[in-house]
């Protein structure tokens, strides 16, 4: 229905904010080759992936001629992206979560009720997440035909796992996006299969060795930790490694 798929990416775009950044880490690779991208999904308005697929089973339930959205939460981080999307397209809510949590959980109860959903405390059972679920199963089954569960993690029932995973797949964006990324980046100069980089080599001997240790290398490769060594200007050697020096050494130590 491209009518729905238009007004679900409004919805995202102008009201959740996306696309969300993919943050380089640029610390925590400093000196390697690696590149580690954080989604953050947290810049979400809501604070969470959750507001996703929110807006797109409320979107999807109005198709279906829906009147009333049921939900369960735990931590109360569904419930706040639920009764947020509710109060957006003017659906009535009701969230059911275990009075543990509702205690444990209070600024996010405060928030959902504040977005006009109904939080009903659970009683029954541990007073958790899982009786939770089990009382909104319970009013779903009972009221079905004008009730939809918006059920906030891919599990139950078929179609509840499908719904949840293609309304709050990120997998698209992220594809689009490192492509963009492999077409414009600079070529990086391939590497030994076991050569690591320099500057990780050097600070591993910057922690584990001391000034006067000398550092040895087995020279079966690019020669690198010689390289790193000597940039230390720490005392280094190197030697050739011979095929059969695996099993040399294993004879070696038999003989001890």
């Amino acid at each position: 229905d491209p009518t729905f798929q238009a007004e679900f990416a409004d919805l995202l775009k102008n009201y959740a904010g996306r696309p969300t950044a993919l943050t380089l880490c640029h610390n925590l690779t400093k000196g390697t080759k690696a590149k580690i991208y954080l989604k953050r999904e947290d810049l979400l308005h809501g604070g969470a992936h959750k507001t996703n697929q929110v807006l797109g089973q409320i979107l999807l339930a109005k198709r279906m001629g829906k009147t009333r959205i049921i939900a369960e939460t735990g931590a109360g981080q569904h419930g706040v992206a639920t009764a947020l999307a509710c109060a957006m397209l003017d659906m009535p809510c009701r969230i059911y979560m275990g009075a543990k949590d509702v205690d444990r959980q209070s600024p996010n109860v405060f928030r959902m009720r504040l977005m006009g959903a109904e939080v009903i405390p659970v009683q029954k059972g541990s007073c958790s997440l899982k009786d939770a679920c089990c009382e909104a199963m319970r009013d779903w089954s009972a009221n079905y035909e004008t009730t939809h569960y918006l059920l906030g993690t891919a599990a139950g029932p078929h179609p509840f796992p499908t719904i949840v995973r293609e309304f709050n797949n990120n997998g698209k964006m992220i594809k689009n996006w490192f492509e963009w990324e492999k077409d414009n980046r600079k070529e990086i100069p391939k590497l030994h299969p076991t050569q690591k980089p320099i500057a990780v080599l050097k600070r591993l001997i910057e922690i584990f060795t001391d000034e006067g240790d000398v550092v040895i290398d087995p020279v079966a490769g690019s020669a690198s930790t010689l390289r790193a060594a000597r940039e230390l200007n720490r005392p280094s050697y190197g030697f050739e490694i011979k095929k059969d020096s695996c099993k040399i050494a294993k004879e070696q130590m038999l003989n001890i």
